[in-house]
Parts: structure tokens; sequence; C-alpha cells
């Protein structure tokens, strides 16, 4: 999986190795109705499979 970091791309193997990079550096989040402001946050609790498969409902 490939996803964008800052002005460069990396490499994540896994789900698991994307969830503890973001653990630690933050997410820029980026409002798609203002793109102008950009907030950062640290993904500080994790979901599993079965709760996110509870929350959507499967």
């Amino acid at each position: 999986m490939l996803i964008e970091y800052f002005h460069f791309q990396q490499m994540f193997d896994s789900v698991d190795a994307i969830i503890r990079f973001h653990m630690i550096f933050p997410i820029v989040l980026i409002d798609g109705k203002d793109q102008s402001v950009q907030r950062k946050c640290t993904l500080t609790c994790p979901l599993t499979k079965d709760e996110v498969d509870k929350i959507l409902g499967q």
C-alpha cells in the first residue's frame, strides 16, 4: 500500500505498519471544503477489524 506523507511517498508492508507509524507521526488532516487549514492528529486509539465491521454494520 502506498501512502503519501509530507512531500515523499512511504511504502508500508501492512496495515499494522501504517497504524504503528501514525501512532508516532501525525497525520495531516485537510478539510475538503477549506484546504487552506491543516490540522495534525496522531492515531491514539486504532480500531480493530471487528470494531470497524460493527460500525459499518457488517
